[in-house]
């Protein structure tokens, strides 16, 4: 049995397919089954076998697949960063699909369309990044479309499949939706309530974004979330991945002590090393970094 580990809190395409990929490595490679947990604990991430996309380090000997460290973990000759999908994929993408071309071309169609956007890169300008583009909802679907090696009946259990798995996704946009609409008038009202509209303080963590690119004011948004902690957000411009502000240079890509040493607060845990985000355990030392972002 093999323990990977990865984080906890809110998921992305980036960490849901690099576990996927390399669980399918061990059992159809090594014969292994896997074990996931998630978690951000320091020594809980260092007992697993694997870390993906969590832990700050970049290492396949030692089964370390994270591109968060303020280096990254390299890219592609077209440019496209590595996130943890194609760190993995790039270990074992060849071993998995048992030929070099096959892992070639998944890599150009799926993981650098999940990459780029995890590292904040945009691929909607066509031809921007050579063989990379968008993997499109419709790609998804027509994935299923049987080849030409599949008998023709293949087609009716592959509708009734993928029917049944957009009815799902339809269910769940719908809640999602109005999840998402009774949110934003919360997120409005800690707007309207807000002494100083550059801050924008939440109780909880709610769909923010939208309405506060919309608004002139706000530089960053701070929230608790996962477990107690504080999040100071900087808030992007509308439309586009830059930030109306960012933190302090001398904090990028810095965690736990190092980064408290930069700051003086003592519960600073972690800053993105791209500048959008910083995390602390309690609410005192969120309050403390924000006078410093706006100093």
């Amino acid at each position: 049995m093999s323990i990977i580990a990865t984080h906890s809190g809110g998921f992305h395409a980036d960490d849901v397919f690099a576990v996927a990929a390399l669980k399918l490595h061990l059992q159809h490679t090594e014969e292994t089954a896997a074990e996931v947990v998630r978690t951000r604990n320091p020594e809980q991430i260092e007992s697993c076998d694997y870390a993906i996309d969590v832990g700050g380090v970049y290492d396949p000997a030692a089964g370390r697949f994270d591109h968060h460290q303020a280096e990254g973990a390299g890219q592609r000759e077209n440019g496209i960063p590595y996130a943890a999908f194609g760190l993995i994929w790039k270990e074992f993408g060849v071993e998995l699909c048992e030929d070099e071309k096959i892992a070639e071309m998944i890599d150009k169609r799926l993981v650098q369309a999940i990459d780029a956007p995890d590292n904040g890169v945009s691929l909607t300008g066509e031809g921007e990044f050579e063989d990379a583009y968008p993997y499109y909802l419709a790609s998804a679907v027509s994935v299923f479309n049987r080849t030409w090696k599949e008998p023709a009946e293949r087609e009716d259990e592959a509708f009734a499949e993928m029917v049944e798995w957009a009815t799902a996704l339809l269910h769940r946009e719908i809640e999602v939706a109005a999840h998402r609409l009774e949110g934003e008038k919360l997120v409005e009202e800690a707007y309207e309530q807000a002494a100083d509209k550059r801050v924008i303080y939440m109780d909880q963590d709610l769909p923010w974004q939208g309405v506060l690119a919309k608004k002139e004011e706000p530089l960053f948004v701070v929230y608790p979330k996962d477990s107690g902690r504080w999040r100071l957000r900087a808030v992007p411009a509308e439309g586009n991945f830059e930030s109306r502000a960012e933190l302090p240079e001398a904090w990028r890509g810095k965690h736990d002590a190092e980064l408290q040493q930069v700051t003086g607060v003592d519960t600073a845990i972690f800053c993105h090393k791209s500048l959008p985000m910083i995390v602390a355990e309690d609410k005192a030392g969120i309050d403390r970094l924000v006078e410093l972002s706006l100093a």
